[in-house]
């Protein structure tokens, strides 16, 4: 059995999503987003969040178990109410249906060039991957949401992201993947998650697109990590190490005490 991507939409972590984009943004211009749920007819919607932060004084009425137990009945119903409402509106119908498209290209562009990008990603990190027994589910969000993670254990990645170069989300995917093929297998953070953005956001980026680097795309926390190891990375491209894989990599970076 092959690596395997199912791409997905869930709704209600969609939904979920579109709460916290929001919360992020209200402050700043509500009416230049408020293409999906109008802020007049789902005036809620925004202040979901805030709502015990703003409301706390409301926790002074309560004195026992059950009263407690009374408050958080009425929160749920009124939360479960709310939810159920914009769940059935027009306008997350249509944002819903935005996002299986936008997933269907997705997984498209992921089958068209899987083949050659895997086999990239191979040469690069030496670790077996297009033949590995593998499944992974990619929760699709809409790219307005800026999906972007990976929760590692569960074989989880959550994507959704303007193609803000070419390939940008075939390269941010392979990301997501070593994560998954690297987990419990480093002893360094940070040093691992810097090989992985040399491996993807950089060199597969460059195979696929052209151009050099650096100057490197990635995480600014992880500059100067990258550039401290950039001469030894340069030299296991070229195979002039004698390690097989990225994972023996960052333990040879770590006995040499380069970082």
């Amino acid at each position: 059995m092959k690596l395997r991507l199912n791409f997905k939409v869930n709704p209600y972590y969609l939904l979920a999503s579109y709460f916290d984009y929001y919360e992020n943004i209200f402050w700043w211009d509500p009416e230049k987003y408020d293409d999906f749920l109008k802020v007049k007819r789902f005036p809620k919607f925004l202040y979901q969040s805030f709502w015990l932060r703003e409301n706390k004084r409301i926790f002074l009425k309560v004195n026992n178990k059950r009263s407690l137990k009374q408050l958080f009945n009425l929160l749920y119903k009124n939360s479960r109410e709310l939810f159920n409402k914009i769940l059935e509106s027009k306008e997350f119908k249509k944002f819903l249906k935005e996002t299986e498209d936008y997933s269907q290209w997705l997984e498209n562009e992921w089958n068209l060039k899987k083949d050659i990008v895997l086999k990239n990603l191979e040469d690069i990190t030496g670790l077996k991957i297009i033949d590995k027994n593998l499944n992974v589910d990619v929760f699709v969000v809409k790219p307005p949401l800026k999906g972007g993670f990976v929760i590692p254990h569960k074989k989880i990645i959550v994507w959704g992201h303007s193609e803000d170069w070419s390939n940008y989300s075939i390269v941010y995917l392979c990301h997501e993947l070593l994560h998954i093929l690297t987990y419990k297998k480093y002893k360094h953070p940070n040093l691992m998650h810097a090989l992985i953005e040399l491996a993807t956001d950089n060199e597969l980026r460059i195979r696929l697109n052209g151009g050099k680097y650096p100057p490197f795309v990635g995480h600014s926390y992880l500059e100067n990590i990258k550039k401290k190891i950039y001469p030894i990375w340069k030299q296991y491209l070229n195979k002039k190490l004698k390690v097989k894989d990225i994972i023996e990599l960052e333990e040879l970076i770590l006995r040499k005490k380069i970082i």
